[in-house]
């Protein structure tokens, strides 16, 4: 009979105290006793970390705080990974909560499949008006090739909290720390292509929409650019023929951040993205919720334009 694995959960955590007790007490619950939950406070500014402190008196020694100076997400989680002790590893956002069952799910399936590197669920997103819907994780192909063009295709989502990934992978595999945002889409991308990963529908996290959630940051989004099609699409780790697909995702990035610059109200910016996209890969126009978007931002600029050139009351005609 196999060995139950010993789990460690991962939280990192920046400005994020309002959230943490909820995270710490969805992995806490369902802890067994050689498992271990560690906080990296990513440089935060408020009271995080007199939060996981305290909470941490009264968890059984099984919650660990480890602060480091502001480096970013991807830093935090594999600063996280040096502090873990476990057989395998689940990351979880310091605004997002396992749901009841999740380690009981992910034991189950280390034990069923001991040779794969990691099992991947869904997730249940939760908007900001409450309301939620359940994203199953569709069943992974045989074709580690295959698996990523679902990812870049925005067929495959995951989410921190759906994935539990065996120790040794992370002897090669670590997240990227010069971007700030969609650091998990490349430490995806690589799982998915480098390594045996399996999936099971079960969704085993909430995933929660606010205003001042980290992935939605312009800013970073911005700044992150095309550094995540470089990152992700690296010819020192990916075969040839998943190279091939590097100017399809890079389309499909376009199309995300035009997404993300749509909902912050950069329409010129929304605007040059768009037909970014389209030039790269004009299938894209295919893809209808974008170029709704696009039209949107088109409007909104012909409206700006129109009020720009408004004469003045009582001004010259």
């Amino acid at each position: 009979m196999a060995t139950e694995p010993r789990l460690s959960v991962i939280i990192p955590a920046y400005n994020h105290a309002t959230y943490l007790v909820r995270a710490m007490d969805s992995v806490v619950a369902q802890l067994h006793a050689t498992d271990e939950l560690h906080v990296v406070d990513d440089g935060s500014t408020d009271t995080t970390a007199d939060v996981v402190v305290a909470y941490a008196r009264g968890a059984a020694g099984q919650v660990f705080y480890t602060p480091q100076a502001h480096a970013g997400p991807g830093a935090a989680r594999n600063h996280g990974v040096q502090q873990a002790h476990g057989d395998a590893v689940i990351f979880l956002d310091a605004d997002d909560a396992l749901l009841p069952d999740a380690l009981r799910r992910f034991r189950r399936e280390l034990m069923r499949r001991p040779g794969v590197n990691a099992v991947i669920g869904g997730y249940i997103s939760v908007d900001k008006s409450g309301r939620q819907k359940i994203r199953h994780m569709p069943s992974l192909r045989a074709s580690a090739r295959r698996n990523l063009r679902a990812l870049v295709d925005g067929r495959l989502k995951i989410a921190h909290g759906s994935t539990c990934i065996r120790r040794q992978v992370f002897d090669h595999l670590r997240y990227p720390e010069t971007i700030w945002n969609n650091e998990d889409l490349v430490f995806n991308g690589h799982l998915l292509a480098l390594y045996d990963c399996r999936s099971f529908a079960a969704p085993t996290v909430q995933v929660f929409a606010h205003m001042n959630r980290l992935r939605d940051n312009i800013e970073t989004i911005d700044a992150a650019g095309d550094r995540v099609v470089e990152l992700l699409f690296d010819a020192d780790r990916l075969p040839p023929d998943m190279m091939r697909l590097r100017d399809r995702f890079r389309a499909q990035h376009l199309l995300s951040r035009m997404r993300a610059n749509y909902r912050a109200g950069r329409w010129r910016e929304a605007r040059a993205l768009y037909r970014a996209a389209l030039a790269l890969r004009p299938a894209s126009i295919l893809q209808g919720t974008y170029l709704r978007k696009y039209l949107r931002c088109v409007l909104a600029g012909v409206r700006a334009a129109m009020r720009n050139s408004a004469p003045v009351e009582g001004g010259p005609r």
